[in-house]
């Protein structure tokens, strides 16, 4: 069998099954009172109208893990604003600026950036801190990069696996 007949059986099979399953994937992600979005840049070589150097982004779309049905969506646009059209509930995403052009009246930052920035003015403090309760209970003697904080997320990130 040629490559070619496989590869049109993939683009058949997604533009009839996967498409139809996404979008209906992303009208229940909609109706969530949360979605948690976050992006990473990637690299795509020969996309028409741009550059190979320049930067894309992936995005990833999710649910709470308490949803009734929790999904979970990855996307490659230039932009979330369309993503979003329709969403009313609370988006939770991180700090990066992009999101400041999604027209979203109910955004949420994530704990996780206020940690690092906490951890990181604590380090940059750290003589002058050293005396304080709250350095002394957030620091182990092994230095600002290996604390655990004492979040209510850790339980869920040891279920899946992000930490030990």
């Amino acid at each position: 069998m040629s490559r070619r007949t496989m590869s049109n059986w993939m683009m058949l099979a997604s533009k009839h099954y996967f498409e139809p399953l996404f979008e209906r994937m992303k009208d229940h992600l909609l109706k969530e009172e949360y979605i948690h979005c976050d992006e990473t840049t990637i690299q795509v070589k020969g996309e028409e109208g741009r550059k190979d150097t320049t930067k894309s982004y992936m995005w990833v779309y999710s649910s709470m893990m308490e949803s009734e049905h929790p999904v979970r969506l990855f996307d490659y646009t230039p932009s979330t604003a369309s993503f979003l059209s329709g969403f009313t509930g609370i988006l939770i995403t991180d700090d990066y600026a992009g999101y400041n052009q999604v027209d979203h009246d109910q955004r949420a930052l994530c704990w996780t950036r206020t940690r690092r920035y906490f951890l990181d003015a604590l380090e940059g403090l750290k003589e002058a801190a050293e005396g304080s309760i709250a350095y002394r209970m957030s620091i182990p003697p092994t230095g600002v990069h290996s604390v655990r904080w004492k979040s209510p997320l850790n339980p869920l990130r040891k279920s899946i696996s992000l930490e030990n």
